[in-house]
């Protein structure tokens, strides 16, 4: 199995069609063949090859889609980095998984520079004139791409991802969930940088020769106008997308058929009201960067995050989930391969019908808007800032975020929370940056003098502590 050898066989199957759609034209799925096809070129050129790792940092682009498909198809593994990293969590990635080379379109090309790495050219795919002769490789290891995974302590690990659960686990996606034809149209807003974006807006909807519009980046009104001008049939995102979408005004998107939320809890509240603006079912997903998409909601059924995917396992041992099936991972990265079930991390019950509600997490992984946020590392700037003392970041429900980072404090007397915001916003990308603080006499540790987050997370959530904002 090859991901760019299948998405050439969809781009010769559907060459006259168009593949890609943005604001400033379409292209069509023959010559994004021909793009990807002059990237390998390219990446040959520079001397890329099999076994090698290629960063990709850029806001969404039809050859952000090129440039991705290009360095698995020289046999190389391709490392998406969010454009939220700041240059030190760069370096950090790049240090930790050994790339020396980066994909980067001009507007973080500065961070790729401060973070140590080489950017590669990424002009000339669209030139007609450019190189076009480029040749499918298998990589040494079967691996296609590598994804960061945030956990609760240190720093991030690396899991590796194989061909064989990209393309497995995508068409069973599509065959069974998804169901996508050459008439659809699929908006993608979500980062093309994160494993939800790639998979379910890029390459299902592309092996199925379906239209893909392409937003450059999330903005409620701009994306629901894009969808609505050309007609989009289904969407994706992440929970704090469908509260914003809900709040623009308008008129239902008239061709939408449903759409999926994930990446973190879906409240009752938003999901009513993105239903009521977007005018089609939004059901939720459920998985993660290790394991993704093991459920799919396809019934509506509140608070639950559907079935299994044909072909993955659930089991909830002891109110905790395993899973197991081709959607895994291989392994992280310097460990052994990973055989068998997977702990997810997560608590959870199985109803009598095998759908999955999921209850918590048994981790302090914070997930805000989507994005994984681990409390460690964050504790770390805002303990640098003068009159900090301890502080301890914990996750607080939100209806619109999933949670909320509220980072709980002893501090000196003469501490300005207005000033601490001010360190932090030049410190910490928006989504790890908290935005509500609570100032104590001391943090309740247990017998070990560890921090105990749980007690914090019952006080704010039942208003014994009530965090402000500067």
């Amino acid at each position: 199995m090859h991901v760019t050898r299948a998405l050439l066989g969809a781009a010769q199957a559907h060459r006259d069609r168009v593949a890609l759609r943005t604001l400033a034209g379409e292209v069509s799925y023959g010559e994004l063949g021909l793009r990807i096809e002059r990237g390998m070129a390219r990446l040959a050129e520079d001397g890329v090859g099999r076994g090698e790792t290629v960063g990709l940092l850029a806001d969404n682009h039809p050859d952000v889609v090129a440039w991705w498909f290009a360095v698995v198809g020289v046999g190389a593994t391709v490392f998406p980095l969010s454009t939220h990293a700041m240059a030190e969590e760069l370096r950090a990635l790049r240090l930790d998984a050994g790339i020396a080379r980066v994909l980067a379109d001009d507007a973080h090309a500065g961070r790729v520079r401060e973070a140590g790495s080489v950017r590669l050219d990424t002009e000339g795919l669209s030139c007609p004139d450019g190189p076009r002769a480029g040749h499918v490789t298998d990589p040494p290891d079967g691996i296609a791409l590598w994804l960061a995974t945030s956990g609760t302590t240190g720093r991030s690990r690396i899991a590796r991802i194989g061909h064989d659960a990209l393309l497995q686990h995508t068409r069973a996606l599509q065959e069974h969930v998804l169901r996508f034809t050459p008439e659809d149209r699929v908006l993608a807003c979500l980062p093309l940088a994160h494993s939800f974006g790639i998979r379910m807006t890029a390459l299902a909807p592309l092996l199925a020769g379906t239209q893909v519009l392409v937003a450059p980046r999330f903005d409620a009104e701009e994306t629901l106008a894009l969808a609505a001008d050309f007609g989009a049939t289904w969407i994706a995102g992440v929970p704090t997308m469908f509260a914003r979408w809900a709040e623009v005004p308008g008129e239902p998107l008239p061709a939408l058929r449903w759409a999926l939320s994930a990446g973190a809890a879906l409240t009752e509240d938003v999901r009513g009201r993105a239903q009521a603006r977007l005018g089609a079912p939004v059901r939720q997903g459920y998985g993660m960067t290790e394991a993704t998409f093991c459920c799919v909601d396809t019934e509506g059924v509140p608070g639950s995050v559907g079935r299994p995917v044909p072909g993955v396992e659930l089991q909830v041992r002891e109110g905790h989930v395993f899973v197991r099936g081709p959607n895994l991972m291989r392994g992280y990265l310097g460990a052994p391969d990973h055989e068998g079930w997977l702990a997810t991390g997560d608590l959870g019950r199985l109803d009598e019908q095998g759908r999955l509600f999921v209850t918590g997490r048994a981790k302090d992984l914070v997930v805000r808007g989507g994005h994984n946020v681990n409390p460690v590392e964050v504790e770390e700037v805002v303990a640098a800032f003068a009159g900090v003392r301890e502080v301890a970041v914990v996750g607080r429900p939100d209806a619109e975020l999933g949670e909320e980072l509220v980072a709980v404090l002893v501090a000196a007397p003469d501490l300005s929370l207005s000033a601490l915001e001010t360190h932090l916003r030049a410190r910490l990308p928006s989504p790890k940056r908290p935005r509500e603080f609570v100032v104590v006499d001391a943090l309740p540790v247990g017998r070990s003098r560890k921090v105990l987050r749980r007690v914090l997370r019952a006080q704010l959530q039942d208003g014994t502590m009530r965090a402000v904002r500067p």
